[in-house]
């Protein structure tokens, strides 16, 4: 994320989903769907405030893309990176980051099995014509092995707890009841007692080892705050008495981070109320991409462009010269009405001439036809035709656009 824009004072809705995710938002705010980007508006078919309040839209049973669920999980790209594309089960838990045992089970799941010996076709044994005598390793070999290959040297280390640590914390369970006893049996952290209960050490082991069986280092949390502490002790330091300059500058050991690859989700749309007139802001993305998870819903931010935005949402803006002349304001409404007409006619045969095939066709791909059909329907739209977008530059760039563009010498478009 690069910046966020106030973008103003606008009419907003909640939308609520059937896995409890909500959303408020404009009307006017693009989410993913099965046809692509749409504007909430167009994905409901239409939406309206009744005069008490209550929000009336077209469509029902509406499904909205959310963050789902690992990409190695969805058969659609397991069949084109294992039978299109040909790669091993090894090479595609390489890049979904996961176990070739995981890969495997998922291709047995969605029967995407390769027929038994199909691996061997076209291809030569690595040993083939090769003669050789193999033998056991010796100890010191192994033991060699062993330690090479261990903690963050090991190709599938995703970091965790040593077994020196492990043996650490076995010392401190005799230490344990009396620590709850201590602390009342309650959480230190939001005071609820009873429950899970566990230990957690105020200056972690990884930063203080000479103080692990020190009782004073020592707190009761419950299960639902011990997660949240983990992996942010530093700022829980003060909270329990200590200070953060007995840390003494150690480091936390680093985990290679996960590469957790997922593919979108369905899920369907259980309400859609008005939350009122609310200040709004957009959100503007690094390139090339400008789309985020807003809450695990899939949502979008980009110039307005009738290429990619239904005709529905065209606005139009008349010159000086017009608002001034009542023949020539008529001759203008006259001529955006019919354009507007013909814009939405001419998109409409186009869409039916290609609904044939649309069916069998994948969501990007549906999404790709009807921009390709949007953009050649624009081409009736007169230059009046509105397509606002949102702007950023320094000062030294604004005082120029201010003096060069805003002034009477310039076109009347520009200004």
């Amino acid at each position: 994320m690069k910046r966020i824009i106030c973008s103003g004072l606008k009419p907003v809705f909640t939308v609520k989903l059937t896995d409890g995710k909500s959303i408020t938002t404009t009307k006017e705010h693009r989410f993913l769907t099965k046809d692509g980007w749409m504007t909430l508006e167009d994905a409901v078919g239409g939406l309206e405030i009744t005069a008490n309040g209550t929000v009336a839209y077209g469509k029902q049973n509406v499904e909205l893309m959310v963050n789902g669920r690992p990409i190695y999980q969805d058969a659609e790209w397991l069949s084109e990176q294992y039978l299109t594309k040909g790669l091993s089960q090894a090479a595609i838990a390489e890049l979904a980051d996961a176990s070739p045992h995981a890969i495997r089970a998922w291709i047995r799941k969605h029967g995407l099995q390769k027929p038994a010996g199909s691996w061997t076709v076209g291809k030569t044994p690595w040993n083939k014509g090769l003669h050789y005598q193999s033998r056991p390793r010796t100890d010191t070999e192994r033991a060699a092995v062993r330690e090479r290959m261990k903690g963050a040297n090991n190709h599938r280390w995703r970091g965790g707890t040593t077994k020196r640590a492990v043996a650490l914390r076995r010392d401190v369970e005799p230490l344990r009841p009396s620590i709850y006893a201590r602390d009342n049996y309650c959480c230190r952290l939001c005071g609820k007692q009873g429950g899970r209960l566990s230990i957690h050490h105020i200056l972690p082991i990884w930063a203080r080892p000479d103080l692990v069986y020190a009782p004073d280092n020592m707190v009761t949390l419950c299960r639902a705050c011990h997660f949240k502490v983990n992996n942010h002790e530093e700022d829980y330091v003060e909270a329990f008495g200590r200070t953060v300059e007995e840390l003494r500058g150690a480091t936390p050991p680093m985990a290679r981070p996960r590469k957790l690859w997922l593919i979108p989700k369905p899920m369907r749309i259980v309400s859609i109320t008005y939350a009122g007139e609310q200040m709004t802001y957009d959100i503007e993305m690094e390139e090339p991409h400008h789309n985020f998870i807003a809450n695990g819903i899939l949502t979008h931010n980009s110039q307005l462009s009738q290429r990619y935005v239904s005709g529905r949402m065209l606005r139009f803006v008349e010159r000086p010269e017009y608002q001034d002349d009542e023949d020539l304001h008529s001759q203008f409404l006259q001529r955006i009405e019919r354009a507007a007409s013909e814009y939405a006619s001419l998109t409409n045969r186009l869409l039916e001439m290609q609904q044939a095939g649309v069916s069998i066709l994948s969501a990007e791909a549906r999404t790709d036809l009807r921009k390709k059909v949007q953009q050649t329907a624009r081409s009736v739209l007169p230059n009046e035709t509105e397509a606002p977008i949102v702007v950023t530059g320094n000062a030294r760039a604004w005082r120029h656009v201010i003096e060069m563009r805003a002034s009477p010498h310039a076109e009347t478009e520009i200004r």
